[in-house]
């Protein structure tokens, strides 16, 4: 794969002008919705470790952190970059 040398910066855009562009994704909630069992159980971006009674599961902090306040605290106050949580 080639470096970003191909891809315009503001100074070598087509005809020289700045472009704008709207981008709409109007499939965004479906494919949302399948791709985090996805992720789950490839264990893709996993980044949090929970534990308990001997056992664990990988998970992701954005989820944890959407689905809990405390969670969210939690790890925000965790500077590792892929913490264990012993429950």
């Amino acid at each position: 794969m080639e470096s970003g040398s191909n891809l315009p910066t503001p100074g070598n855009y087509p005809g020289g002008d700045r472009q704008q562009f709207c981008v709409s994704w109007n499939s965004h909630q479906s494919n949302m919705h399948s791709a985090f069992p996805k992720l789950l159980s490839s264990e893709q971006f996993v980044d949090v470790t929970l534990a308990c009674d001997g056992g664990s599961i990988k998970c992701h902090k954005v989820v944890l952190s959407a689905c809990s306040d405390y969670l969210e605290r939690l790890l925000l106050e965790i500077p590792c970059t892929h913490p264990i949580i012993f429950l």
